[in-house]
């Protein structure tokens, strides 16, 4: 981001360490002088909610997520994204092919994640010592990426 951009970062899903998350990604997004950082406060009312495949394709507020309705609500809430896409269009129509500075997607066929401001959010508990249960959660362990295109939105 430069000092121009305004990052919006929807941060939820983990009850352990959620302030300490908040805070890392508000002092990463100050130290590369973002002009703004925002939270949103209705995240918890729509994130962290159980997984339902297909959930967030018909519409951004559901009673549930899969993998790529998680991501496209997050890519749409930070104005990336105009409408929900599955794991597959992510992987090879959305933003451009490589890391980002912010907000990473890693997609395939099957699944997606995103890493933004070097946190995973994830739908999948793949790689933790400790389950947090499926459905869209901010998770503590980085993931492999190996097996999925990485694409980033230029600028971010």
């Amino acid at each position: 981001l430069d000092a121009e951009a305004i990052l919006l970062i929807e941060v939820d899903g983990m009850e352990v360490g959620l302030d300490e998350q908040r805070d890392r990604v508000a002092e990463i997004c100050r130290q590369h002088n973002a002009r703004e950082v925002r939270f949103a406060a209705d995240a918890k009312e729509r994130l962290g909610k159980p997984y339902i495949w297909g959930g967030g394709h018909r519409r951004w507020k559901s009673k549930g997520y899969d993998c790529s309705g998680a991501v496209s609500y997050v890519l749409h809430a930070a104005g990336l994204l105009s409408r929900p896409l599955v794991s597959g269009l992510l992987a090879t129509s959305w933003g451009a092919p490589g890391l980002g500075a912010w907000i990473t997607v890693y997609a395939n066929r099957a699944h997606t994640y995103a890493v933004i401001a070097g946190l995973r959010f994830d739908t999948s508990a793949v790689g933790e010592s400790l389950n947090q249960g499926r459905g869209p959660r901010w998770r503590t362990t980085v993931r492999s990426g190996t097996g999925y295109a990485a694409r980033y939105y230029p600028g971010y």
